[in-house]
């Protein structure tokens, strides 16, 4: 049986803003097998060592997504799941909200100061 592993939010907001592939992935890759999910390019994912080869890991993180049915093609959805995410998870912590509206905040700079995101920005 598997679980859901959380940290697949921020992953899938890095792929869709095109950020550079890195330790996170493979710490993500070694969350989901322990997990429980299974896949080939996960196992050959969770065992990539510097140095990253962006080009091959562009296309092995493609495949891992695709083996686990994961959508990511819809930048929009998947950078509102990922906001409600960080902020429903720190939502009852006031320790954290500084931290969550500066993860906002990167965001709406990330997404070349898009409307929908502009009131966390001003904050």
């Amino acid at each position: 049986m598997t679980k859901q592993v959380l940290s697949t939010f921020k992953i899938i907001k890095n792929k869709v803003l095109d950020f550079d592939i890195d330790e996170s992935w493979v710490d993500w890759a070694i969350e989901m097998i322990e997990a429980g999910y299974e896949s080939i390019n996960l196992y050959e994912l969770a065992s990539i060592t510097r140095p990253y080869n962006q080009f091959e890991l562009r296309y092995l993180t493609d495949k891992v997504l695709t083996d686990l049915e994961i959508n990511y093609k819809d930048k929009e959805i998947a950078i509102r799941n990922y906001a409600c995410f960080i902020i429903s998870k720190y939502i009852d912590r006031p320790d954290n909200y500084l931290k969550t509206l500066l993860e906002l905040k990167s965001i709406y700079v990330d997404l070349d100061y898009e409307k929908e995101y502009c009131d966390f920005y001003l904050l």
